[in-house]
């Protein structure tokens, strides 16, 4: 029935499978009326099954479907159009049934594959002897001719697309000691985000073109090609009282899980508290959050870094880099000009992120007295570091003087806030905090701008601020008063 399926469809100028679907139904209705009129019966759930068999044929896996389809497969590898062997997980290796008539509908079958499964599809004629592709997320397609005596085709499974280490340590995989020094080898390092991504991609093709028109090296720039996924900048939300509460029923269920794995190891419960489901990446204390969390770092070493960081907005690598010789404790103003960059684990020193984050920001009376009060104990420890102590210049050092570790401030923000009962949120969500409170206040938008460093204010009100419920109540409030009495005049 196979020809006349096909016949009907290259007639019908469809080839799209959704749509030749519903044509193949109708095919295999009219041969089951034909078989009726012959004396033989044909039932809807053989010709459903018939329809998923062509369908199959012409535009899916055909005679390797049910192999495809079972989870124990990891290899299918096919010499020529007859000879089939099947991999499977435990180490069976099995002959599979002949997946074409001939050498030349295998070379069809494969182009079909290609044109009808992957995202990208490419050709595979005499002219393109080769074919590499990706058939959906988990299965992939290599496959070469006219170079070998018959077309040989390897699909291979990728059935853990996103795997974590205790998934590689319940598979077997992975040894649990292995695992738990790859934790440690990668923790601190962030993640690369695809905005940042997208910039690297950006920076790369312009020095290949640079390459392409002006010293001819190349004639193809590979990084116009690349593909990333979109940088969707994530919106900030509040931590309001009902996200607090359902984000503490995620927590509790990720404890458990978490719990569960560990088999009775002990477990790191910062990481859990960091791991549970948030509502967004990016999420805010409210000014009462914010105060509490201030409240139980009040007697931690570094409490004058995580105030500034809070009610003045500096990124961590500014306030790491920061120097008692910025800090003008008479005028009350800090002057932002270096930051400490973390590549990987190592640090290294520079100016800040742009020419307008080098910037004067003003402190409030209070943030002054905590700044005193700090450089007098920094003064206590270095005395007591005796002759193991380091003159680095920095407001915020180690006990001996050295310069901080930008991962330790995240570290230790991350453990306060853990222990201080609140939600969790990034210590770079601080800043996103500060411009909230900022204009939250009445602070003019031009001025929150300048405090944290941005090159445009429209960038400061699209990106780094979120509406406390409080005043989204006032506004509603002023405005259902400009109407409430106008409309109770004319009754």
């Amino acid at each position: 029935m196979t020809p006349v399926v096909t016949q009907a469809l290259q007639e019908a100028g469809e080839e799209h499978p959704d749509a030749a679907m519903a044509l193949i139904r109708s095919c295999v209705a009219g041969w089951a009326q034909e078989q009726m009129r012959s004396g033989t019966s044909v039932t809807a759930a053989t010709q459903a099954r018939l329809a998923r068999a062509l369908y199959e044929e012409l535009y899916g896996m055909g005679p390797l479907a049910q192999i495809v389809a079972d989870p124990e497969v990891e290899n299918i590898d096919i010499n020529g159009c007859d000879q089939v062997w099947v991999s499977y997980r435990d180490g069976r290796i099995e002959r599979g049934p002949a997946v074409a008539a001939s050498n030349e509908e295998l070379i069809g079958k494969v182009q079909r594959w290609s044109t009808y499964q992957s995202a990208n599809p490419r050709e595979f004629s005499w002219t393109n002897p080769l074919l590499n592709a990706a058939l959906g997320e988990e299965l992939r397609l290599s496959a070469v001719m006219s170079v070998t005596p018959y077309p040989c085709v390897s699909l291979r499974f990728h059935r853990h697309v996103d795997v974590t280490l205790n998934d590689l340590v319940q598979l077997g995989t992975l040894d649990p000691v292995l695992a738990a020094f790859l934790r440690a080898g990668v923790r601190g390092r962030r993640p690369v985000s695809p905005a940042t991504m997208h910039r690297i991609r950006a920076t790369l093709r312009h020095a290949l073109n640079l390459a392409i028109k002006q010293e001819r090296l190349i004639d193809f720039n590979p990084a116009a090609v690349i593909e990333l996924p979109d940088a969707v900048r994530p919106k900030a939300l509040v931590w309001t009282a009902e996200r607090v509460r359902h984000w503490q029923g995620e927590h509790a269920r990720h404890l458990a899980t978490v719990k569960g794995r560990a088999a009775g190891k002990r477990i790191n419960v910062v990481d859990t508290w960091i791991g549970a489901p948030r509502p967004s990446p990016v999420m805010v204390w409210t000014p009462e959050q914010t105060g509490r969390f201030l409240a139980a770092a009040a007697t931690h070493r570094l409490f004058a870094l995580y105030r500034l960081v809070a009610l003045r907005g500096l990124r961590r690598g500014e306030a790491c880099g920061l120097r008692w010789k910025d800090v003008d404790l008479d005028s009350g103003v800090v002057a932002v000009c270096w930051q400490v960059i973390q590549l990987g684990w190592d640090t290294i020193e520079g100016k800040p992120k742009t020419d307008a984050s080098e910037r004067v920001i003003a402190l409030d009376a209070q943030t002054m007295t905590i700044l005193q009060a700090h450089r007098k104990r920094q003064a206590r420890e270095l005395l007591a570091a005796g002759p193991a102590r380091v003159d680095s210049g920095f407001v915020f050092t180690n006990p001996d003087g050295s310069r901080l570790h930008p991962q330790h401030l995240t570290d230790q923000f991350c453990w306060l806030a853990y222990t201080a009962g609140l939600p969790p949120i990034r210590l770079h969500d601080l800043r996103h905090g500060a411009a909230s409170m900022m204009l939250a206040a009445g602070v003019d938008v031009k001025i929150v701008q300048e405090t944290l460093g941005h090159t445009s204010s429209s960038f400061t009100r699209d990106t780094y601020t979120s509406v406390y419920p409080e005043v989204a109540k006032a506004a509603a409030e002023k405005t259902a008063a400009l109407v409430i009495p106008a409309a109770g005049s004319h009754r």
